[in-house]
């Protein structure tokens, strides 16, 4: 599939290149697809249920979409209205402008200094009484940076004391192994996006997925049509869950190589 490799410190780093699958990766996908698989409709629950247990938490917690960027289009209808202040980068990923602005909310915007660097205290000050959602992807996309654990909770936590809610973006996880998935108890403000797009290698598929508080998946669902994705996106996470040493395989040598692309550059 086509994968966009993060490359960190470096400001242009969505570099698509065309990795195969082995064949057999492709044909045990399909294999799934017989029979019945393809005359009934999607059974999700099961996938709920992996990506329950994969990351410690109750199928409550999970929202799954078609990719990560309907979960975040979902949690943005569900939590903004005409009017309301979403803090996000700039540059970042292009759909927290667009769907903000689709919902009539109004985006404060943190931008780039010198260097490709942010500075954690100017988003502390734009997250103000009447912000709605904070939303950071991290690593960023397209400049490759990433906030360390201390910035990301005091995001979070600032975003907390005012009511907000926080959208950690984690598209390029296995890229930059720190996640804010430990951090779900202590803040129910939170919510972690991933898909199996980037180091998945599923881009084609549109598989992703949300985890956060049930209360704040419960109004993401409520805007779900009832088949939310593909019998073939079900069984291709079902796999790919089932083979995640692929991934960090794949991924390893991505980071292995960012030296290489960052000279070429």
């Amino acid at each position: 599939g086509i994968r966009d490799v993060a490359v960190t410190g470096v400001q242009t780093c969505a570099l698509p290149i065309l990795v195969a699958f082995p064949a057999h990766v492709t044909r045990d996908i399909l294999a799934a697809l017989e029979g019945e698989v393809l005359t009934a409709y999607p059974e999700v629950r099961p996938l709920y249920d992996r990506l329950a247990a994969h990351h410690r938490v109750t199928p409550a917690h999970v929202a799954i979409t078609a990719g990560s960027e309907m979960a975040i289009r979902y949690l943005f209808e569900a939590f903004l209205d005409p009017g309301d202040p979403v803090v996000i980068l700039d540059p970042s990923f292009a759909m927290f402008a667009v769907y903000a602005q689709l919902c009539g909310a109004r985006a404060v915007t943190i931008p780039f200094r010198p260097g490709c660097t942010v500075d954690v205290d100017d988003i502390l000050q734009a997250i103000t009484p009447g912000t709605k959602i904070v939303a950071l992807a991290n690593p960023n996309n397209p400049t490759g940076t990433a906030f360390d654990a201390p910035a990301m909770r005091a995001m979070i936590a600032r975003a907390a004391d005012v009511g907000a809610v926080f959208l950690s973006d984690e598209a390029y996880f296995y890229f930059h192994d720190a996640t804010a998935l430990p951090w779900l108890e202590e803040f129910p403000n939170l919510v972690v996006s991933r898909t199996f797009s980037k180091a998945w290698g599923l881009a084609g598929i549109r598989l992703g997925y949300a985890v956060g508080a049930p209360a704040i998946i419960a109004e993401m669902q409520k805007l779900q049509p009832i088949d939310h994705v593909s019998s073939l996106a079900v069984a291709a996470g079902h796999y790919m869950l089932d083979h995640e040493s692929l991934v960090r395989d794949y991924a390893r040598e991505v980071v292995a190589s960012r030296g290489e692309v960052a000279h070429a550059l």
